[in-house]
């Protein structure tokens, strides 16, 4: 199984930021959203991205696995901030999984192999979030239902592949698009799958100070939004991930 993050992220050596170490000492709130929110679609600390890449590689044996997703504070900056800025960080991990027509059990196995290597986790024990953990099917991106997920009204979890995903992420984005591009309504699917990972790319700033969080919103968010935003049309991301994929 290929083991790959976002078709955004580039082969690049960790900067200070992601560690949340030596970057705190002289970093402010200015050189963190400049020089880290605005480098990539995650932002995602060193730690965390070694409990996903060793869950991943213990997964691949499970056949009906295929990615596991990070989301909220350990994707989107905010962890890497609370660290630098010396702040109490939170310590739940929320993970969703993308897969192909994973059992009850095999859920429930894969969650805990991820909680296993969070509490293993040298530099902060995280403890598996109580209702975004990947146990549950309503949470759960089937890539053999696709249309009966959209029809349900979940089009959220068609964005996971584009957010923080570790694992095969190349054929779930494929196998979205191929199912969105296929409907007559993919138009109005796709914009959805748009906002939806759009909204992944705040920083949910409400939980910081009035200062950092106006100077999110009023000066970065939406510069954010034009770096990394999905393409306008299925078919046009369909491409851009088959270029971006030709050069890996």
């Amino acid at each position: 199984m290929m083991l790959m993050t976002s078709f955004f992220s580039k082969n690049r050596p960790a900067v200070g930021g992601y560690d949340g170490e030596t970057h705190s000492e002289v970093c402010s709130d200015g050189d963190f959203l400049e020089n880290t929110y605005l480098s990539e679609p995650s932002i995602v600390p060193d730690d965390v991205k070694e409990i996903m890449e060793n869950s991943v590689r213990e997964l691949a044996e499970i056949p009906s696995f295929r990615c596991v997703v990070n989301v909220g504070g350990t994707a989107n900056g905010s962890l890497i901030y609370r660290r630098m800025a010396k702040e109490e960080p939170a310590s739940d991990l929320d993970i969703y999984f993308i897969g192909r027509s994973a059992t009850d059990d095999e859920l429930a196995h894969m969650s805990t192999v991820v909680a296993n290597n969070a509490q293993r986790n040298p530099r902060q024990q995280f403890t598996m979030d109580s209702m975004f953990n990947g146990q549950s099917r309503e949470h759960f991106l089937d890539l053999n239902n696709l249309d009966s997920i959209i029809d349900a009204g979940d089009v959220n979890l068609l964005a996971l592949p584009f957010q923080s995903a570790f694992g095969a992420v190349h054929e779930a984005q494929t196998a979205v698009l191929k199912v969105v591009m296929s409907r007559a309504d993919g138009q109005q699917v796709w914009d959805d799958i748009v906002f939806y990972h759009t909204q992944s790319l705040s920083l949910h700033h409400g939980l910081f100070s009035e200062e950092f969080s106006s100077s999110v919103v009023s000066e970065y968010y939406h510069r954010k939004i034009e770096k990394f935003a999905l393409k306008d049309t299925p078919e046009e991301m369909h491409e851009h991930i088959a270029q971006h994929t030709k050069m890996i």
